[in-house]
């Protein structure tokens, strides 16, 4: 099931077509501008300038929103997969679904979690690169425009929040800075600018991208300096998605919270005290913390629901709420995790002792 990227063919359609014409696409319909007749007088150019468009209708709108999203089966492409991360919920989620999930990883490990969803009846193709690679962006947008001519949705969850520890300005080197940056925002960056190039700009259905943010994008948070500052820059990379090409794309950035996985991250957390998940989570306003399988059902709403079309350029925070109004910390508490756990324990027996 390995792919290998060598065998990278020329462009599939090497004449793609001309936006400049007069014939415009609003998703299956068309609109023929040549006789000015659609074109209300206030909305025509000067002499010697271009005619401004009209606004589609609101039934051509919707046609262009719903896109492919009315096929029984969706091809998307998501970025990173680690066993019991977010990226293999996401995966499992949108093939239990029927869809088709192209997924690039540059970890060979990837490949046994592909093959597991595979052999539970998931559609799932795995591709051993780096997403923050442009070459190999473009030749998976090759072979995908091999198998099924059409791609309809972009999940860029690739991602790596360093080395604990290490991710501050007394520690961080150029070369950190540039490791972090280059799994945090440049892979996003590639893989979306790939997909827009080859496929929803020129499809009628268009596309929908949903990237993968957190909340040290949005607070300065311990120990996430290079980090944070990656995630940010995800915030006008969306918007500017959503702006630049709103009529054929829906983009979302996600502010995620801490999320609970069965990844090794949190092994490692739970040596520091057994019930590390359970006392963060009290820190949030929920109590608990959100699930990988919850943030990928969010997910595959995003990318599959016309309604969602609405929230194009939008920062949804996936946290239960703590962006909005805060942890539920004592007074003075830090908002480091393995702070927060350690507060969280204190006030715990500060209560019990009271209770005693």
């Amino acid at each position: 099931m390995k792919t290998s990227m060598s065998d990278k063919t020329n462009e599939i359609n090497p004449n793609p077509p001309d936006d400049t014409n007069n014939n415009k696409n609003y998703g299956s319909k068309t609109m023929n501008t040549d006789d000015g007749a659609n074109i209300p007088p206030d909305r025509r150019g000067q002499p010697g300038e271009p005619d401004i468009l009209p606004f589609p209708t609101i039934e051509q709108a919707r046609v262009s929103s719903l896109g492919n999203l009315t096929a029984a089966v969706l091809i998307f492409l998501v970025t990173g997969l680690r066993r019991w991360g977010i990226g293999h919920a996401i995966v499992r989620r949108l093939t239990r679904d029927g869809h088709v999930a192209y997924v690039i990883e540059r970890d060979s490990a990837g490949e046994e979690v592909a093959r597991e969803i595979l052999a539970a009846g998931g559609r799932v193709q795995f591709i051993l690169g780096d997403a923050a690679d442009e070459k190999t962006m473009e030749a998976v947008m090759d072979r995908i425009h091999r198998d099924h001519g059409r791609l309809d949705g972009v999940v860029a969850n690739a991602g790596w929040a360093g080395p604990p520890g290490r991710d501050n300005l007394r520690d961080l080197d150029a070369a950190g800075w540039e490791q972090l940056w280059r799994a945090n925002f440049l892979s996003a960056a590639v893989t979306v600018t790939a997909a827009i190039k080859r496929f929803f700009t020129s499809q009628p259905s268009g596309g929908r991208c949903v990237f993968m943010g957190s909340v040290s994008g949005r607070a300065g948070h311990p120990g996430q300096v290079a980090y944070g500052a990656a995630k940010a820059a995800l915030s006008p990379l969306n918007r500017s998605i959503a702006a630049d090409h709103g009529r054929k794309v829906s983009s979302f950035l996600l502010v995620l919270g801490a999320i609970l996985t069965q990844s090794p991250n949190w092994g490692a957390r739970q040596l520091i005290d057994k019930d590390y998940a359970w006392l963060e989570g009290l820190a949030y306003p929920s109590g608990r913390l959100a699930t990988a399988d919850e943030v990928a059902d969010l997910v595959a709403w995003l990318l599959t629901s016309p309604e969602a079309a609405l929230l194009s350029g939008t920062e949804p925070p996936a946290d239960f709420g703590s962006q909005n109004v805060g942890y539920l910390l004592p007074e003075g508490a830090s908002l480091d995790r393995d702070a927060k756990v350690r507060a969280m324990r204190r006030l715990l027996k500060d209560k019990d002792e009271e209770a005693a």
